[in-house]
């Protein structure tokens, strides 16, 4: 996707053995790998060898998809110029995973969430890429209730074990409850009976009273952040949460004209958000306002990009889960990834040469995409494989 106009001539290339190559771009960053790819034929197929793929940095291969109600189908789409992933989209290795419209693939972080019967059975964590999974038992909620998202937090760097965060919300401005899950004490912790730690940092205290809604989330600088719209206050903020839910930030959002949220997503390191624009009166958007988060520490939003529908749908109009949904932002480079609903498409924006690109037609309708990073390592933290 780096590369538009490779160059693949052999002869210019320095003729070092394959082992020093290999040790060489093992150590380079992720962007660094593909430009390299382009250096001459050779080097291109070290790094596509399966083999040795594995060794290196690893990027957004793709996404899984899912239908309307994220029900897992068992299909891969792979990103244009990206090699095939290894592993099989259908997940078949997972044997106890039980085969019926129950199932739904919930989130992914270096690994895929699943749950069963709307939670209530529990959960799967697996990683493709090694065929590895584990079972989880339900958060323990001591009555059914459907609004309670849960997501996964995985980050080898700072852990090699997993994290479970599960939010309840009793009804729509209800009182929000936590709880989270680690996969080296394989217990659920209810976090909100000790909200002195959800309290850090000011924020918790006013949501878990409720007059809050939870939306998007993303894991940057060693926390989770979501959209939450408060209220009472009427406004967006960004809350992040920590290992256990042990620190929060509260980062104000940066549009402050009232547009809607739409997505919270992290790309080359930074935070990521986007909001609806709107031109006139009405529930309709006109575009998309791309912000990053320059300076972490003194929340600097600057605005990145702005695109209306007119050019990424050839609509003047659209309404946020009607008419399309954002499902990604690129981890290392400046593409958006879009489904457009009424034609069942996934498209990827270049917000650099400001083109559009349609990569698949859905077979499902509404079709949803979680999106994939493979991580080819092995976990003690997951015991089962095949």
């Amino acid at each position: 996707m780096d590369c538009s106009n490779p160059k693949r001539s052999a002869a210019a290339v320095p003729r070092l053995p394959e082992d020093a190559v290999l040790d060489i771009l093992e150590r380079l960053p992720v962007r660094s790998i593909h430009r390299f790819s382009c250096v001459s034929q050779r080097w291109c197929d070290l790094i596509a060898d399966p083999v040795h793929r594995k060794r290196f940095p690893q990027t957004l291969e793709g996404f899984f998809c899912s239908d309307a109600e994220n029900y897992f189908c068992g299909e891969f789409i792979s990103l244009p110029g990206i090699t095939a992933p290894l592993l099989d989209p259908s997940l078949s290795f997972l044997t106890k995973l039980p085969r019926n419209k129950n199932i739904k693939l919930l989130h992914s972080c270096n690994g895929l969430l699943f749950e069963h019967g709307n939670g209530k059975l529990g959960y799967i964590v697996c990683n493709p890429a090694t065929e590895q999974w584990m079972a989880v038992p339900s958060a323990g909620w001591p009555s059914p209730n459907d609004c309670a998202p849960t997501y996964i937090v995985f980050d080898p760097a700072i852990s090699l074990h997993f994290h479970l965060f599960n939010f309840r919300q009793n009804d729509y401005l209800g009182v929000i409850e936590a709880r989270t899950f680690s996969s080296e004490a394989r217990v659920w912790i209810n976090c909100t009976s000790k909200q002195g730690q959800w309290q850090e940092g000011g924020g918790w205290k006013q949501w878990l009273k409720g007059r809050a809604t939870f939306m998007g989330n993303t894991f940057v600088n060693g926390m989770l952040h979501f959209i939450v719209f408060h209220r009472g206050m009427e406004k967006y903020q960004i809350a992040g949460v920590g290992w256990e839910g042990k620190t929060c930030r509260v980062i104000s959002w940066p549009d402050k004209h009232g547009s809607s949220a739409l997505f919270l997503g992290q790309s080359q390191g930074h935070l990521y958000c986007m909001s609806g624009y709107q031109e006139g009166s009405g529930f309709y958007q006109s575009g998309i306002s791309i912000w990053v988060l320059q300076d972490y520490d003194t929340e600097e939003w600057v605005l990145k990009h702005n695109v209306s529908f007119l050019k990424l749908f050839g609509q003047y109009k659209c309404r946020m889960h009607v008419d399309y949904n954002v499902v990604a932002i690129h981890p290392d480079c400046n593409w958006v990834f879009l489904v457009q609903h009424c034609n069942r498409k996934l498209i990827a924006y270049d917000m650099d040469s400001k083109k559009v690109h349609a990569l698949r037609t859905f077979r499902h309708p509404y079709g949803l995409c979680t999106p994939y990073i493979p991580y080819y390592s092995e976990l003690s933290a997951l015991p089962n494989k095949h």
